[in-house]
């Protein structure tokens, strides 16, 4: 029972102080429209709260004093917003209460399931143990020390600061971020009645929940980051948005994914030739010179701490040219293209978007949404051109991952497939 009473102070505790950075934050401090806002500076608070516990990773502060920073300006932004809403409002229109139950009963599951898998037995969970203990990157003696540590320190924080110091609270803030995430590219459409996007969120966790996600794998956070950089796309690309906070926005979530997993060098690649292709100006430079500033820290902290810069010591070995050479490429490529499919049809949410998209191939505007299927191009050739090169045994490596890849990126479509609903009045 004192588990269940922990877990609602926890998740309630985290969802509305997030929320409350509605209609001002403390970094972006000019009042604005709410509808206007679609959920930004609450998506943007979180970012900034994931950020400074990077910050707190790669420096090796006290976590205590960061918890406390944190607190206080989300402290901070509650107070400022209250003071300004005069009272709290708990109309059907807030999303704290769906969003806080929805955690909620996702908690428990959580909870109740402590299995590891074996990634995560051997990779994660003893980096994780790692930063519990207040060590520091130098003394990583894990499996594999090139990995990204952002998730597993996140997953120690949060392990660390709660009232029982279990551990499946670090895992509870992975579920937070998911469902923010989803709720962030559901609010980009103006729906007729809001009880369709609380049917839909609904909808959207049931197809892409599995216990399995959040027993410490990455995959689960790497989805969410993109998932609100599909939504600031949106914003600067299709809305045509000159906000800093879509641009500092995208910035933020890029940088947390290129901490969390050494897939992410993928998205980035993706995105920023979307940045580089699609946007203009003033826009473009800043975006441009923000990514450039994030690759050159990581590349900075792994040169100074002795890191390697290999994205996966066993996948890209050494003699790499070699063993392309000797790659029977036929039989990869078709291999490669059956598990690709394969892996489509086990993502609901990816094959339902792809095939809504054909049906109403004639309807939709694909030229105002082109930046996201041109995304999905790219995307997918990285997946062929790695899984082609692999050093892993094959077909097993792709056979055994293929799920958790698509997972990353499966919301893709879902912006263009309900604005197009938006606009036929279907939602």
């Amino acid at each position: 029972m004192i588990e269940i009473i922990n877990i609602i102070f926890f998740v309630f505790l985290a969802v509305f102080l997030i929320l409350y950075g509605q209609k001002k934050n403390i970094f972006f401090n000019t009042s604005i429209n709410e509808k206007e806002t679609n959920f930004d500076y609450q998506a943007l608070n979180l970012l900034i709260v994931l950020s400074i516990i990077w910050i707190s990773s790669i420096f090796n502060l006290n976590k205590f004093i960061v918890l406390l920073v944190i607190l206080m300006i989300l402290f901070f932004n509650c107070i400022k917003n209250i003071s300004v809403d005069k009272k709290l409002s708990f109309k059907i229109e807030n999303p704290l209460i769906p969003i806080f139950l929805i955690t909620f009963l996702l908690s428990i599951i959580i909870a109740h399931d402590l299995f590891f898998s074996h990634d995560v037995r051997l990779y994660w969970f003893e980096k994780t143990i790692m930063f519990y203990n207040d060590l520091f990157i130098t003394e990583d003696r894990t499996i594999k020390p090139e990995y990204p540590h952002f998730g597993t320190y996140l997953w120690s924080f949060f392990w660390k600061f709660n009232f029982l110091e279990l551990e499946y609270f670090g895992r509870i803030f992975y579920l937070i971020i998911y469902i923010f995430s989803i709720f962030y590219i559901l609010e980009k459409i103006n729906f007729s009645k809001i009880y369709i996007k609380y049917f839909l969120l609904i909808f959207l966790v049931l197809l892409s929940f599995k216990i399995k996600w959040f027993d410490g794998r990455q995959d689960i956070l790497v989805f969410s980051f993109n998932n609100f950089i599909f939504g600031f796309l949106y914003e600067l690309i299709s809305n045509k948005s000159k906000k800093m906070i879509h641009i500092f926005g995208i910035i933020l979530s890029m940088n947390l994914l290129l901490w969390t997993k050494n897939d992410t060098f993928l998205y980035v690649i993706t995105y920023s030739f979307i940045i580089f292709i699609y946007l203009k100006n003033d826009e473009k430079l800043k975006l441009i010179i923000g990514i450039i500033g994030i690759i050159l820290i990581k590349f900075i902290f792994y040169k100074i701490y002795k890191v390697s810069l290999n994205p996966n010591l066993d996948t890209f070995g050494t003699n790499i040219i070699e063993h392309i050479q000797n790659i029977d490429v036929l039989y990869r490529f078709l291999q490669v293209g059956l598990w690709y499919f394969i892996g489509i049809l086990r993502n609901p949410i990816l094959f339902i978007s792809i095939i809504l998209m054909f049906v109403f191939i004639n309807d939709i505007n694909f030229q105002k949404y082109s930046y996201f299927i041109l995304a999905y191009v790219i995307i997918s050739l990285g997946i062929f051109s790695v899984y082609l090169i692999t050093k892993y045994d094959f077909p097993f490596h792709m056979i055994g991952s293929v799920g958790r890849v698509f997972l990353q990126f499966s919301m893709i479509f879902v912006i263009p497939i309900l604005k197009f609903c938006e606009k036929k009045k279907l939602v």
